[in-house]
This record gives structure tokens, sequence and C-alpha cells, in this order.
């Protein structure tokens, strides 16, 4: 089998790749330049292409809506970016939660009757079904706003749950009080990776369980991280980018035992819950997120 290698695609690819990663960061004379080469680059493309593709192309694009030919996007910090997200959080289709949340559940549903720590709990998605079947949580967030999305979450279906004001940099509870704690899609915000797994083994008692899920690294290193639409425009929260190494250095230096780690990727379902399922075709197969079981030892 044969192909033939453009050499010019490939470098509109990286041109891509470039805007891609620091479309928050860089500055507007790069990507400038880095726009300048794809145009010119793709001048070259246009004889591979049949004319009727171009113009259907076109006629997709010219519908589309306003926002997708220019956006105002804010770079926020945690508590100011899930202030403004909180009231639409639950309304949006995430694509990462999608995959993250059956593997969590599965995990979660193993136990029963547990003093569980739900760290960075967000709205309360997985407080709520933690409180369903029966374990004893507490959450905890750094965000007031998302606090309180939790508590009228779990007020409306009359579950129960200690809520606390809290940073898991920080936590404000004393060693062993905790049989299991959950940290979901938080990590990511978190400079320190070890400093937020030793606070969870140290509130942890022996034998007790961790579960923690995250965006998987290579899209925070890709430039992407927690974006979302807001009434007052567009936001992505501050997310810090990291090797799947940084994770293992991390884990070894603290006293957990790691039982599992998946990796899901981005099938059909998550695809098509893209608003333009057509653009992700080549990312199915993509790992999208982590998930890790963690055991404190007895």
């Amino acid at each position: 089998m044969k192909c033939q290698i453009r050499l010019w695609e490939f470098f509109i690819e990286l041109h891509s790749l470039y805007l891609m990663r620091y479309y928050l960061t860089a500055s507007s004379e790069a990507v400038a330049e880095h726009r300048a080469e794809i145009i010119a680059l793709a001048e070259d493309m246009r004889v591979f292409v049949p004319e009727e593709a171009i113009e259907r192309a076109r006629a997709k694009w010219a519908g589309m809506p306003k926002f997708t030919r220019g956006l105002d996007v804010d770079y926020l910090d945690v508590v100011e970016g899930y202030r403004l997200w909180a009231d639409c959080y639950d309304d949006m289709r995430n694509p990462l939660i999608l995959v993250e949340e059956p593997i969590v559940q599965e995990i979660l549903g193993s136990y029963r009757n547990l003093r569980v720590l739900d760290a960075a709990c967000g709205t309360g998605r997985h407080t709520a079904w933690l409180a369903r079947h029966g374990h004893r949580v507490t959450a905890l967030d750094r965000s007031p706003a998302m606090l309180g999305k939790a508590k009228e979450k779990l007020q409306a279906e009359r579950l129960a749950a200690d809520f606390q004001l809290g940073d898991i940099m920080h936590l404000p509870y004393g060693p062993n009080r905790f049989d299991m704690v959950l940290c979901a899609l938080a990590i990511n915000h978190v400079a320190d990776v070890r400093g937020a797994l030793t606070e969870f083994a140290r509130v942890l008692s022996p034998g007790g369980l961790l579960v923690i899920s995250d965006l998987h690294p290579m899209w925070a290193v890709l430039g992407v991280g927690a974006f979302f639409f807001h009434s007052q425009g567009a936001g992505q929260v501050q997310t810090h980018a990291r090797q799947l190494s940084d994770w293992i250095d991390s884990l070894r230096s603290v006293p957990l035992e790691l039982l599992d780690l998946r990796e899901p990727v981005i099938d059909e379902a998550v695809a098509n819950a893209y608003p333009f399922p057509d653009m992700y075709e080549a990312l199915r197969g993509l790992p999208i997120g982590l998930v890790f079981q963690l055991r404190k030892p007895g």
C-alpha cells in the first residue's frame, strides 16, 4: 500500500495546532503569522478538491451560528469561572461527563453506607447519586455558586448531605475522616497534584478508597479546557497542563495504591454530543479522560 504525503498539508496541520494550543495566550502578531501561512499553503490544496465540495463547505459555514465566525473568550480563575458557569453548568452537553459518569458510578456502585467526601462537588451530580445510594456524604467546593446549586439539587430530591465551602488543597477535616474520597473533573484546575493527593490520603481512613476523574492530559497540553458559554459571553476556566508521567510521579510519593486506571475514549455517542459532529470524525477513538481508582493501605 502506498500513499502520497504532501508536506504543505502537514505544515497546515502544524500551524493549525499552534492556533489550537495557544488561542488564549498567543499574541495577535503570532496568530496573524500562522493564519497567513495557512492561507498561503491552502492555495496548493485547491487543485485536489472538487469545486462542488468547496461550494458545499461554503454553504455549510454560511448557515452556521454567528459565534462560529468569532468569539471573545475570558480566561478565568476557578472561583470567577464557576460563578459564571453555575447557572448553566447542568444544561450544557459535556462530552467528558458522558464518558466519565458511567465509569465513576460503576466503581461507586460496589460500595454501600460509607462516609464519603465529594471533593470539588460542583453542582452535586455525584453527591446526589451517592446520597441516593445510602452513603453519608460531605460535599465540598471552592465555588460558592456551584455549592449553592448542589444544595438546591439535593433539596429538590429531599436528599441529605453536609455542604462545606473549602479548597481541596487544604481540606478542613482531620485524619482518617472518610471511607471514600471522590474528586471528579477538578484536578486539572490544581497546580500541585501531589499536594491534592496528599490531602486526600490524609483524610482517608486505612483501607479507604479514592476515585479521581480528570480531563486527559493530552487535551490540556493542546490547550483544551473547561470552556463554557454564559449570560455574558464565553469563558474558559484556568487549566494546568501536565503529562501522565506527572500523575505517576505524584502517586509514587503518597501513601496510595493504584488499583485501576481507565482512559475513556471519544466514541460515536460522545462525538454526536458536540454541536458539529461531522467535525469530530478525526477525534473518535482518542482518549478524553482519566479515571483513577486508588486505595490507602490498611
